[in-house]
């Protein structure tokens, strides 16, 4: 069957060649799309590298001057930073709360973040080994806790406790770009433009800002509560986030029982809550740019793959439409059913293996000039072949629907009627 599929294809080769050109154009145009859908529903599906379940933004303000209740920090003889501590003393002591962190600039689904670079020397090469563009996370341990942010091995409190002064969590992204020998724990680092050296305190999960966004290369240093008390004023105050994670124990209304138990709590000296925000809430909000882009996204995607199928379904069908003289002499002369539709659909399978094999040279050398995406995700051969994978088979099974539809027709001819054809 296979040698008399060839010479079908051979002796027919002119309206062939421009079949075969149709289905190699498209196979690259398929594969792209493959390859755009299958990284973003991975980087969809990845892990965040953390846990918003149950847990809550709480908004504190300060009075301003221009208010009849303010008075000035110095009559209340304590800082802003030790009320600041007070009010989370405050909160931790509520029913139902697991932990309680501070911090600036470290929140998932923010746009507020800060950048800074680490490297590391190796003492025995001489070389340098940098990290590349971080994130800077500044806050307490018991922000760790808060977003269960853990090591590979799944350990929190480890990592928590880890947290001290001169040390730094990093992630393992980070790790294996400065350490790619192991164990990045407790060696060296320094900044790009300082001398004195930090410590790694520990390796975490690799962490996303959001459902959309890529890993980044993240450090998380202490946010010590004497430089709290010490240093926080009112401008930096605007930059401090309070978060509080809920045990699994706490009542399902608990962000409305919340403020009305604790609005009269959280007014100590000029410090006052304006809001408490479900980080539910605060995720919704902040995909919701993405998620309508995305759905448009897939709607256009939708279309060409329409576009794509009509257009290949199409082909195939005429084409097995003007053979209908052909099929008719050879029912005519005995051929069955069966060896017929095997004929028609393996014509189409060849010649779409014929198509694939340089559409596939083609998609390759795209994905190694970098034309497909490659800061969500390295292009690897393991991509490559999956999506190429994918590709064959859905235009497989278009070829296929392009061939059973009208050779159902030419199988149930009768001789008599199919030597008219002919």
């Amino acid at each position: 069957m296979f040698t008399q599929i060839i010479k079908v294809i051979w002796s027919q080769r002119a309206g062939n060649a421009w079949i075969w050109a149709e289905i190699a154009l498209v196979s690259v145009c398929l594969w792209y799309i493959v390859d755009d859908l299958y990284t973003r529903i991975t980087l969809y599906a990845s892990p965040l590298g953390y846990d918003i379940t149950g847990v809550y933004a709480i908004d504190l303000r300060t009075i301003t001057p221009e208010n009849e209740q303010y008075r000035p920090q110095e009559e209340y003889g304590a800082s802003l930073g030790d009320d600041l501590l007070t009010i989370v003393s405050r909160i931790r002591a509520y029913p139902g709360v697991e932990a309680v962190g501070i911090s600036a600039a470290s929140l998932p689904y923010t746009y507020a973040r800060n950048y800074s670079h680490l490297r590391r020397v190796n003492y025995e090469t001489g070389d340098t080994l940098p990290s590349g563009t971080m994130r800077n996370y500044f806050a307490t341990p018991g922000y760790v806790n808060v977003f269960r942010y853990a090591t590979q091995e799944g350990a929190t409190d480890v990592l928590a406790g880890s947290l001290r002064p001169n040390y730094r969590i990093i992630t393992s992204d980070a790790a294996g770009k400065m350490f790619p020998e192991g164990d990045a724990t407790g060696k060296l680092m320094f900044y790009n433009d300082d001398s004195i050296g930090v410590y790694v305190a520990g390796v975490m999960n690799p962490i996303r800002f959001g459902d959309f966004d890529a890993y980044t290369p993240t450090y998380i240093r202490l946010l010590e509560e004497s430089v709290i008390a010490a240093e926080l004023n009112e401008f930096i105050f605007q930059g401090i986030d309070i978060t509080l994670r809920a045990g699994p124990g706490a009542d399902k209304d608990f962000a409305a029982n919340f403020r009305k138990e604790m609005q009269t709590q959280l007014r100590y000296h000029n410090i006052y809550m304006l809001n408490i925000r479900s980080f539910a809430d605060i995720r919704a909000r902040y995909i919701r740019g993405d998620v309508n882009e995305t759905k448009m996204y897939l709607a256009g995607v939708f279309f060409l793959l329409v576009n794509i199928f009509l257009g290949i379904v199409g082909t195939f069908f005429f084409r097995t439409e003007r053979r209908l003289g052909e099929m008719g002499l050879r029912i005519a002369l005995g051929s069955t059913a069966s060896n017929l539709r095997t004929l028609l659909i393996g014509e189409g399978l060849l010649i779409l293996l014929f198509a694939f094999i340089p559409a596939a040279v083609i998609s390759l050398n795209l994905g190694m000039q970098e034309v497909t995406d490659v800061e969500t995700m390295p292009f690897t051969a393991t991509r490559f072949f999956l999506c190429q994978g994918i590709a064959f088979v859905l235009t497989a099974l278009m070829i296929t629907a392009g061939v059973w539809f009208p050779s159902r027709k030419v199988i149930t001819l009768q001789p008599a009627e199919a030597l008219r054809y002919e």
